[in-house]
């Protein structure tokens, strides 16, 4: 089965990727409400209004098939998910770090960068980084739920420098990223709180589409 293509829904507009970290909360993802969201992995659970999920893993859609109803876009990488789950795009794995610019692709060594990737796709001229932490938190979680059911999370030490990668070839086609979590490890892309990062933002139902 071929891949799908990521369609350029929102060019100029401004997505918010939702990552799993333990900072995390109901509050800030209640503030993402009527903006164009991104959620990864789990976090669709905390975000009904979500516009795309992706999640990479086939196993991570075994474990979630209540996911298969959401009206959104949904995407994956591995090559099983759209032959087992209809619904769900497969976008085809590129090795190395930094951004994919076939549609029908990401790069990127986990989750987090691959959904930035795909927000890219979708136009973003602006992303907003949300729940990237990067590290477990104080009560030694890896994502604010706790742990998936298999016990695996993120190599944070050896992913760290992605988000440099990301964050240097975004700007030279002049996509901003701001990562507006919490708590966070990573160093390289600038912070801000995501209340104040919104005030610059306009609604999804006022971006041009």
């Amino acid at each position: 089965m071929g891949s799908a293509i990521v369609p350029r829904l929102w060019p100029g507009s401004t997505i918010i990727c939702l990552g799993s970290g333990p900072s995390l909360t109901p509050e800030d993802v209640a503030l993402t409400r009527g903006y164009h969201v991104l959620a990864i992995n789990d976090t669709y659970q905390m975000a009904p209004h979500l516009s795309v999920l992706y999640a990479a893993e086939l196993r991570w859609w075994d474990w979630h098939q209540d996911a298969l109803a959401l009206s959104c876009l949904k995407f994956g990488s591995h090559t099983l998910i759209p032959k087992r789950y209809t619904g769900v795009g497969y976008l085809r794995h590129v090795s190395g770090n930094g951004i994919e610019t076939d549609p029908s692709a990401v790069r990127g060594t986990h989750g987090g960068t691959q959904a930035i990737n795909i927000a890219r796709h979708l136009g973003a001229g602006r992303i907003l980084m949300v729940g990237y932490d990067m590290q477990p938190g104080s009560d030694g979680r890896n994502h604010y739920f706790g742990e998936h059911p298999d016990g695996t999370h993120v190599n944070y030490v050896r992913r760290l420098k992605d988000y440099e990668d990301v964050y240097d070839r975004l700007g030279r086609e002049g996509i901003e990223l701001v990562n507006c979590s919490r708590s966070t490890a990573i160093e390289s892309v600038p912070r801000m709180p995501l209340a104040m990062a919104l005030e610059r933002a306009a609604p999804a139902a006022l971006q041009v589409h």
